[in-house]
C-alpha cells in the first residue's frame, strides 16, 4: 500500500478567502482524496503561518527528511500553491526532487499528478502563483507603510523591554523593568562597561530581556530556545550596548527600521534617516541628557587596563594632533605602579599630550572647585548674564571653541612644517613620520572651518544650561568632583599637551587646556571677571 505524505500550508500570502484555504479544510479535501484510491496516510505535514515564498518551513523541511529515508510514496497537497509560490523553487521539486525519490506528487484542485504526463500549463500555474504572492505582499507592505507614516501604534507580541501594553495597546514603562533600563544608562554614565554591567546584573540575579519576555508573555521570539540556553541570568554586553543605543527609550516610536525582501526573506536595517520616527509619543524611560551623554562614551572605544577606570574616557585629547589619549597603567617592580594618559599617535610631535592620572585629578579637583566657588559667591551676577547672553546675537560657546582649535592646530601646522623644511634634505627619498600627521592638521583644519561656517548665526539658549550647572554644583565637592558622572556633566573636553623638553615623562612641564561643556567661553569669562 501507498504512503501518503499530506501536506497544508497556510499564510497571509494566502489573501483574504482564509475559510476555503484553511488547514482543517485542506486535511478534510485531501483525507478523502487518500481514502477513495485505499492509500495509507503516513503522517500529516502543516505549516501554518509561513509564507509559499519561502521554503525553510519545519514540516515542510521533516517531510522532505522523510522522504529521503523513503517512508513516502505520494506528496499530496490541495492545489499547487500549497507547495509553494516560488515557480522556479517549485518546479524543481515537482520536476527534479520528487522524482530522484521516485516520489509521485498530486495537486488535487489544479489536476496535477507526475504519474502522469506533467501538463504544459503546470509551469504558468506557478508562476500565476507567485505573481499572486507577490501582489498580496505588495499590498501588505503598502498597507504597513500607510501605517508606519501616520505613526499608528501596532501592538507586537513582545513590547520593548521596559515598556508593556495598556488595554489600548499603547505603550506604558513596566514597573518591573523600566528602573533597569534607567539604571544602565546610570552605570554606564558613571564609568561602568557594559560587560561590568552585565556582570553586576547577573550577580544581582536580573532576569535577561529574553527570559523576562517568556515567563511573562511565554515566549521570547521565533528562536527562543537558542536565545534561552544561556541562563535565566546571562546579559550580555550587547544587549546593554542596544538599550543605550535605542532612541525609543526617549519615549519616541520608530517604525520601518528593518524590511524584508519578497522570496529570500531576507531582513535588513534600514539606515536611520529612512525610518519613520514619531517623537515624544510615549513615557520616557530616560531623559534626553542622560542619552546624550550615554551615547557620547558609547562612541570611545572604552577599555580597562588592570582594573584602573578610565574616567578621563572622552575627555582627555592631545593638544598637538587633536587625538584621544590612551589610558596606560606602567607597572614598577620596586615602586608603586602609576596610570597615565599619553597620545596614541606616533606620528605626533615631541610636545605630544601626556600626563599622570593624579596629576590631572589634581588640577581637575582645583579648576572645578574655583569654578564651584566663584559661581555660587556671585550667583545673581551669574544668572544674570547667562540670561543676556541669551538674548544677545554674539556667537556660541561652540564657535569660539571650534575656532580656538583652528587656531591651535594651524600653529602645530606651522610648528611641524617647518621641522619637515628644516630636515628635508635629509629625507628626500623617504617618507617623514611627521607627513602624516601634517596631512592629519591640514584635515581637521578644513573640517572646522566648515563647521565654523555653519555654527555662524546660531543662538544658544545659556540661561536654561546656567540653572542646570547651579544645581549640579550644589552636589559636588573636592571628592566626587572627578567622578565620571560629573566630569562628563561639567567638561567637554580636555587639551594636553607637554613643553617638549626630554625628562622623565611625567614631570614634563605640562599646558592643560579645559573646555567646559556648552558655556566655555562664557564661564571663562566670568571667571576672570570675578577673579580680577
Amino acid at each position: 500500500m501507498e504512503n501518503v505524505a499530506i501536506y497544508c500550508r497556510l499564510s497571509v500570502d494566502d489573501g483574504t478567502n482564509l475559510e476555503s484555504m484553511s488547514i482543517s479544510n485542506q486535511k478534510d479535501i485531501i483525507t478523502k482524496f487518500v481514502e477513495d484510491n485505499n492509500w495509507n496516510i503516513y503522517d500529516y505535514y502543516i505549516d501554518d503561518g509561513f509564507s509559499g515564498t519561502n521554503f525553510n518551513r519545519p514540516s515542510f523541511e521533516r517531510m522532505i527528511e522523510d522522504i529521503k529515508l523513503g517512508y513516502i510514496d505520494i506528496v499530496i497537497t490541495k492545489d499547487l500553491s500549497r507547495l509553494g509560490r516560488d515557480y522556479i523553487k517549485t518546479g524543481t521539486f515537482i520536476e527534479e526532487i520528487f522524482p530522484q525519490y521516485n516520489v509521485r506528487y498530486i495537486a488535487i484542485s489544479d489536476g496535477v499528478d507526475t504519474k502522469d504526463t506533467i501538463d504544459e500549463m503546470v509551469p504558468f500555474k506557478n508562476i500565476i502563483n507567485e505573481f499572486y504572492a507577490k501582489d498580496v505582499s505588495n499590498k501588505i507592505r503598502f498597507t504597513l507603510n500607510n501605517n508606519m507614516k501616520t505613526g499608528k501604534v501596532v501592538k507586537t507580541a513582545i513590547p520593548l523591554y521596559g515598556y508593556m501594553y495598556d488595554e489600548n495597546s499603547n505603550r506604558i514603562p513596566d514597573p518591573q523593568t523600566k528602573d533597569i533600563v534607567s539604571r544602565i544608562f546610570d552605570m554606564y554614565i558613571e564609568g561602568n562597561l557594559p560587560a561590568e554591567i552585565a556582570k553586576k546584573f547577573k550577580e544581582e540575579k536580573i532576569l535577561t530581556p529574553s527570559y523576562y519576555n517568556y515567563q511573562k508573555y511565554h515566549y521570547g521570539s521565533t528562536n527562543v530556545d537558542k536565545k534561552l540556553s544561556s541562563g535565566p541570568y546571562e546579559w550580555q554586553a550587547e544587549s546593554i550596548r542596544r538599550i543605550i543605543k535605542n532612541k525609543e527609550y526617549l519615549g519616541h516610536y520608530i517604525r520601518g527600521k528593518t524590511q524584508t525582501a519578497f522570496k529570500t526573506h531576507k531582513l535588513t536595517v534600514v539606515e536611520e534617516d529612512k525610518r519613520y520616527i514619531f517623537e515624544n509619543k510615549f513615557e520616557p524611560l530616560v531623559t534626553q541628557e542622560q542619552f546624550d551623554r550615554a551615547n557620547q562614551l558609547l562612541e570611545i572605544v572604552r577599555k580597562r587596563v588592570a582594573k584602573t577606570p578610565n574616567r578621563y574616557a572622552g575627555l582627555a585629547y592631545c593638544a598637538v594632533c587633536g587625538k584621544r589619549l590612551r589610558h596606560k597603567e606602567d607597572f614598577r617592580v620596586s615602586r608603586k605602579n602609576f596610570v597615565r594618559l599619553t597620545c596614541r599617535n606616533t606620528n605626533c610631535t615631541k610636545e605630544a599630550g601626556t600626563i599622570l592620572y593624579e596629576d590631572l585629578d589634581k588640577v581637575m579637583v582645583k579648576e572645578i572647585m574655583t569654578l564651584k566657588e566663584v559661581i555660587l559667591s556671585n550667583k545673581e551676577e551669574f544668572l544674570k548674564k547667562a540670561e543676556q547672553a541669551s538674548n544677545s546675537n554674539h556667537y556660541t560657546d561652540n564657535f569660539y571653541r571650534m575656532t580656538k582649535e583652528k587656531e591651535m592646530y594651524e600653529a602645530n601646522l606651522a610648528k611641524v612644517d617647518k621641522y619637515i623644511k628644516t630636515v628635508f634634505e635629509q629625507y628626500a627619498n623617504g617618507i617623514l613620520p611627521e607627513a602624516t600627521n601634517y596631512n592629519e592638521l591640514k584635515l581637521k583644519i578644513s573640517d572646522l572651518e566648515d563647521r565654523i561656517s555653519k555654527e555662524k548665526g546660531v543662538k544658544y539658549d545659556y540661561k536654561t544650561d546656567a540653572y542646570k550647572l547651579l544645581e549640579l554644583l550644589n552636589t559636588i565637592n573636592k571628592v566626587n568632583c572627578t567622578e565620571a558622572i560629573n566630569l562628563t556633566s561639567i567638561v567637554s573636553k580636555i587639551l594636553i599637551k607637554t613643553d617638549g623638553i626630554r625628562k622623565r615623562r611625567e614631570k614634563q612641564n605640562k599646558e592643560i587646556t579645559i573646555v567646559y561643556k556648552k558655556m566655555d567661553v562664557f564661564l571663562h569669562t566670568f571667571i576672570s571677571d570675578c577673579t580680577k
